[in-house]
């Protein structure tokens, strides 16, 4: 896997550029490459639920959604899902997910933290925001996104 964006925000400071605020940091973090966790100010731990998108270059979260979207919203590019270092979805629906191929759609709870600022996240930069998840309470795939 290749990864192209780095940690930096977009007025082009890095993690150690900020104050820490309610984030907390290695001292050594590796910020050239996609370390969220340990990068950026984040907020502090919520629950959240909503719909994971998973797929090849994408990874997003569409908070408070319930069902496989559709139209205009079904990318949900707006907020990039990452995972803390210790934290992994569950080998079984991960080997689902990665059968059925495509972008799929995953009914996700879990306690996590947001970007405390807006930013450009994710593949090629194009998500505002992104959520670290600790701690995945549940998950299962409601079905596959349709392709255009």
């Amino acid at each position: 896997m290749l990864a192209i964006a780095g940690c930096s925000a977009s007025d082009g400071t890095t993690a150690q550029d900020k104050p820490t605020g309610t984030a907390e940091r290695a001292p050594s973090a590796d910020c050239s490459r996609f370390d969220y966790a340990r990068c950026i100010a984040l907020s502090p731990t919520e629950r959240m639920r909503g719909v994971w998108l998973s797929g090849f270059e994408r990874s997003s979260f569409l908070a408070g959604a319930e069902a496989v979207p559709n139209g205009p919203d079904r990318y949900g590019n707006a907020v990039w899902v990452d995972f803390a270092p210790d934290v992994a979805v569950d080998p079984t629906l991960r080997a689902e997910m990665d059968r059925m191929g495509g972008t799929v759609a995953v009914a996700i709870e879990f306690d996590g933290r947001r970007s405390r600022d807006a930013g450009r996240y994710g593949h090629m930069g194009v998500a505002d925001h992104v959520v670290v998840i600790d701690r995945i309470r549940s998950a299962h795939i409601l079905g596959r996104i349709a392709s255009d």
